[in-house]
């Protein structure tokens, strides 16, 4: 995420699917990022400490899948926000990439757990660990401009997608 901020000069209309506690928010604001945040997610409690962690930030109870979420960004980001197994795991990724993509001016970036992690770090059924491989695939067919990096954590990766 840090690459598509490094270089800004304006401020951007950011949307960070999957809040949680907002803390994203708190990173831009702490690094006075040049940013007008909007944090969604769909967890009404996750909301809730969110706006009272973050008085001064923007955070919505809202599911970026909902036909009627259409608000334009110039950037979108997720983090782990795809860690949890879900029914129809890359069907139900697929979906959220598209969808953020599509409403997104410049470009997206997200972050997930790896299949190349250790296997005693896979051990627990409750998370899912992507193959970055078939991530990065698919991400082509939303942009020929796509960036990988696996080499922060052993089981983490970050993508994101430009315009």
């Amino acid at each position: 995420m840090m690459s598509l901020m490094s270089e800004w000069d304006q401020t951007y209309k950011v949307l960070d699917v999957g809040c949680g506690h907002g803390d994203f928010f708190g990173f831009c604001e702490e690094e006075t990022l040049p940013v007008a945040y909007t944090g969604i997610d769909f967890t009404a409690a996750m909301i809730r400490v969110a706006k009272a962690k973050y008085p001064k930030g923007t955070f919505l109870e809202a599911d970026i899948l909902d036909p009627n979420f259409i608000d334009i960004y110039d950037y979108v980001f997720a983090s782990g926000i795809a860690n949890l197994k879900v029914p129809d795991q890359m069907g139900w990724i697929e979906s959220l990439l598209a969808k953020s993509f599509s409403i997104a001016k410049k470009g997206i970036s997200f972050t997930m757990l790896s299949s190349f992690a250790p296997p005693e770090w896979r051990d627990d059924q409750h998370f899912y660990y992507y193959d970055p491989l078939r991530v990065l695939a698919y991400c082509f067919t939303l942009s020929p401009y796509v960036e990988l990096k696996h080499h922060y954590l052993q089981h983490d990766f970050t993508v994101t997608v430009y315009r």
